[in-house]
């Protein structure tokens, strides 16, 4: 009967040998009648061997005549499938049995030959079927070619459950870095694997050489940035599709971002700047260690009066309104409305809270200049008062550095700072009380959230605070206020 017969001589064998799990004798019986077809018991490429299908000398003596080879039923090439999906069959039969052991089997004796299509179909069948951790155990350098043909994720599945993670950092590193057109989602899951394999292959320590076969190499360190950097072309891309949606922006420019990795210098001269996106320009300097100060003084300025109305009622504090936006970019036109309707106080609060919380305690704190942030968002505070604000129980500027995460001792040195700077260009009586109450404040929430530990810098401000004060004799009650408040601090001290 022909091989390609449903029921015949060859699907007979097969089931009586799977019927007493005679493994490696279904894999001899498939591969040995595959060799009649094109295929071969010694290997080859197959199509082309000369001795497969034609040479019956080479038949064991049970064989002859139970092939068509090639003619009646069906050609070869659907006889060699046969015989592989008969194999294929037995495997799943296997595994649907839960008979795992033999189905390893199987495979490890499948694997042993040389017929490269056999190879394929097992490895291509495999993965159709979503037996992915069952394919990436089989140890072949046929499997590897396979892999990188097909899917390059699984094949650094493949090398890293092989603990192959030099190969597997190589692997992704390259595929992350291509000029290809490749998401920008898969280039960062691309350095996620490669950081992750670079971190297995130095036992967790902080860099690692790794050689490629190009003689490529990788320090962690470097892995890590490029992550830090697609990473932050994703955000990038985030807004850059906000503005195409509001009609501000080319869709062009969002298929780049998408799918080529960009330089900070392109991220920063070709995006971010001409878009305006100010937060993310901290970002990318934050990324290259560029402590540009003028730069970044420039950029928070423009964030905070991106959020507040130009226009009041009141001369002074229009004319202050006017001065923050002396030569600042400013995005999106003016915001609608009176300073006096007090909107913009939760902006701008939770505007500052967002960009310095992702920016500071990154080794460069410089890209948060408390100091700036303070007097700018103090400026804003004084103003309020003068229209009657106020009704905010506590400084929200303090609690936003305060969400931030910026430390209490920081931010007291910052005010002292702050109050000292002012002095020097002539502060007013009124001026000289509002940063004292803020430093009076900070060290207050400072000693009940956990307590002061540099004790000696706090009594250094405190002298400081009183210092002041005693040039403040008849100050009214905000100045007897401020003298009870430090007394409270003092108290808290204790001995100390």
């Amino acid at each position: 009967s022909s091989v390609c017969e449903t029921g015949g001589s060859f699907d007979r064998a097969c089931d009586a040998l799977f019927d007493v799990r005679a493994i490696s004798g279904i894999v001899d019986v498939v591969i040995a009648t595959a060799s009649n077809f094109g295929g071969t018991v010694k290997g080859s490429n197959c199509e082309d061997d000369e001795v497969a299908g034609t040479n019956m000398n080479q038949l064991f003596d049970w064989e002859h005549g139970i092939y068509s080879n090639g003619g009646g039923d069906g050609t070869a090439e659907e006889a060699r499938k046969k015989c592989y999906d008969v194999l294929l069959q037995k495997l799943h039969r296997l595994i649907e049995l839960k008979e795992f052991d033999a189905a390893d089997e199987m495979m490890s004796n499948a694997i042993c030959s040389e017929d490269n299509v056999l190879h394929e179909v097992l490895y291509d069948n495999l993965l159709k079927t979503k037996q992915i951790e069952r394919l990436i155990r089989i140890q072949s350098p046929r499997l590897e070619k396979f892999l990188n043909d097909v899917d390059k994720s699984l094949l650094w599945r493949f090398y890293v459950f092989h603990g192959r993670h030099s190969d597997a950092c190589v692997l992704m590193s390259t595929t992350g870095l291509s000029k290809e057109k490749i998401s920008l989602d898969e280039r960062i899951a691309c350095f996620t694997r490669a950081v992750n394999s670079a971190v297995a292959m130095s036992g967790g320590g902080v860099g690692v050489g790794i050689e490629g076969g190009d003689d490529s190499g990788f320090q962690l360190a470097q892995l890590k940035e490029y992550l830090e950097v697609a990473t932050l072309q994703r955000l990038i891309l985030s807004a850059i599709s906000q503005q195409v949606k509001d009609g501000l922006c080319d869709e062009a420019v969002e298929e780049d971002i998408t799918y080529r990795l960009l330089d900070v210098s392109e991220m920063y001269n070709d995006v971010c700047g001409p878009f305006c996106l100010w937060e993310l320009c901290l970002s990318i300097l934050l990324v290259c260690g560029m402590s540009d100060h003028d730069n970044i003084r420039l950029l928070w300025k423009a964030i905070i009066v991106d959020e507040i109305p130009a226009d009041s009622k009141n001369e002074a504090i229009l004319a202050h309104l006017l001065d923050m936006r002396q030569d600042v970019p400013i995005r999106g036109g003016v915001v609608q409305g009176q300073f006096e309707d007090g909107d913009w106080i939760v902006r701008v609060k939770s505007k500052v809270i967002n960009v310095a919380r992702g920016l500071w305690g990154r080794g460069a704190d410089y890209i948060v200049p408390v100091e700036l942030l303070i007097f700018e968002l103090e400026g804003l505070r004084r103003c309020w008062d003068l229209v009657g604000g106020g009704g905010e129980k506590g400084n929200w500027v303090i609690s936003a550095f305060a969400e931030a995460g910026i430390e209490w001792s920081k931010l007291a040195d910052c005010y002292c700072q702050v109050l000292s700077e002012r002095e020097g260009k002539g502060a007013d009586k009124s001026e000289r009380v509002h940063y004292l109450m803020g430093i009076v404040e900070v060290l207050m929430r400072w000693g009940k959230d956990g307590g002061f530990r540099r004790v000696g810098n706090v009594r250094s401000i405190i002298d400081n605070v009183k210092s002041n004060l005693e040039t403040l004799v008849g100050g009214g009650n905000e100045v007897n206020n401020l003298v009870q408040s430090v007394r409270l601090v003092e108290s808290m001290l204790g001995g100390r």
